[in-house]
């Protein structure tokens, strides 16, 4: 890609899941590392997890903070979500200090080895 192209992705979720890392890397190199082993077959996988499976609290509102950290207790990495109960939308890179409010049909967005 030569400087001054433009990049367009028509669907935001696959934009952000496909385009940003390589986007990121072109702009800083010394990241290729890091996601050559997100995105490669041995790395760890996307799955899109009920909120239920980690404990978390339907209709009480959380910060994603909050959230994160009971993921991680259980050695996965929340990176997301899918509003399943409203819009549809997936909501990924959610700053620490967003509230939000699972759902019952809600789905987290996260990275494990399984």
């Amino acid at each position: 890609m030569e400087r001054g192209e433009r990049v367009t992705c028509r669907r935001r979720a696959v934009c952000r899941v496909l385009c940003v890392p390589w986007v990121q890397v072109t702009l800083e190199p010394q990241m290729q590392g890091v996601f050559e082993e997100l995105l490669s077959q041995a790395g760890a996988e996307i799955y899109t997890r009920p909120p239920e499976r980690f404990g978390l609290p339907i209709g009480k509102e959380l910060a994603w903070s909050e959230v994160t950290e009971v993921v991680r207790a259980q050695n996965e990495l929340a990176v997301g979500l899918v509003s399943l109960s409203t819009d549809g939308a997936a909501h990924l890179g959610l700053p620490l200090s967003t509230k939000v409010v699972l759902r019952p049909r809600d789905r987290l967005v996260v990275l494990a080895d399984e």
